[in-house]
């Protein structure tokens, strides 16, 4: 099953499901490799008990050897695809406005979006983040709002605006919710964050794209819910044993909430790369939230992958002989 879980469905942000059929006992595991596509369904001979450790690690082992040769192939293709980062599959510069400017909020309420892209920098100490980027395309208008706290606490404006029902928040947090414990926003255990006035691209990919173990994270879920663009979505690559590219990887945000930089007066002292690398995050989850929107052909309540009984006809089924 590590291998399975390190080599493919990690590796890949493949939702997965193992489990034990009803009927006979045979044990299986679902993996959902699209959006709105019926999952893969992989269903061994092994019916060993799920009661005890030896005979679960039976049946795991079993089924997950089975998915591993049946995904050989789509993990060929897969492994075959270019990668890229976010800056290289969205190169655009990302018009910014800057939060302590009067005009940047008088005009964001003036024309103001039904949902918007939030992401934070610098967000693991206590207190607000080092930044924070607010991205809005709505219609014509594509921008991202940079706010800067001063004093350790967010803005008058970027708290109206997480107050406001009317406005969906969408974050992409890892299982942490540094994001959003950041900008003082509740965060409870088991608490769902597909609906309501802050949503997280996380859960809403879970529901969409079958559970994961580790947060699939922005890329993973841009790669998966836009196919079109036919590559898989890295992190800044990084070049071993130099500490030059150490330092660009961790970025001036990091050092300033290490205290290793002093904190951000302003936007202004922002570089235009650092303004687009903040911005295209959140940018990139509100674009991956709309596709996750858009159609909901398989969604299920609790994030399970589609049940076997009600869908059999609608996946692709994969025996052990």
């Amino acid at each position: 099953r590590t291998e399975l879980q390190q080599k493919v469905l990690q590796k890949y942000g493949f939702g997965n499901r193992f489990g034990k059929r009803d009927d006979d006992g045979r044990w299986f595991v679902e993996v959902q490799v699209a959006l709105d596509e019926a999952p893969m369904l992989f269903v061994s001979e092994c019916t060993s008990d799920d009661d005890g450790k030896e005979g679960t690690k039976e049946g795991l082992t079993a089924v997950s050897q089975l998915a591993l040769e049946g995904l050989a192939r789509l993990r060929a293709e897969w492994d075959a695809k270019p990668r890229q980062e976010l800056t290289e599959v969205f190169p655009d510069w990302i018009p910014i406005r800057d939060s302590s400017e009067s005009r940047c909020w008088a005009s964001f309420w003036k024309h103001k979006p039904s949902v918007v892209g939030i992401d934070t920098e610098g967000n693991h100490k206590k207190g607000a983040p080092v930044l924070v980027q607010i991205a809005v395309e709505d219609g014509d208008f594509t921008y991202c709002i940079l706010d800067v706290p001063q004093n350790d606490r967010i803005s008058k404006n970027m708290q109206r605006l997480l107050q406001d029902d009317s406005i969906t928040k969408v974050f992409c947090d890892n299982y942490a919710h540094f994001d959003k414990k950041s900008l003082g926003i509740p965060v409870e255990k088991d608490h769902d964050w597909t609906s309501g006035s802050i949503v997280d691209i996380e859960s809403v990919a879970a529901r969409r794209l079958g559970p994961v173990k580790v947060a699939r994270g922005v890329g993973r879920i841009v790669t998966l819910v836009m196919p079109e663009l036919n590559v898989v979505i890295e992190k800044p690559r990084q070049v071993k044993g130099n500490m030059k590219s150490r330092m660009q990887r961790i970025g001036r945000f990091a050092l300033i909430e290490q205290g290793k930089l002093p904190p951000l007066k302003g936007v202004k002292e922002l570089k235009r790369e650092e303004k687009h690398y903040a911005a295209l995050d959140a940018l990139a989850t509100l674009r991956a939230y709309r596709r996750l929107i858009a159609e909901k052909k398989h969604e299920v309540n609790g994030g399970a992958l589609l049940d076997y009984e009600l869908c059999v006809s609608g996946i692709e089924v994969v025996e052990s002989a």
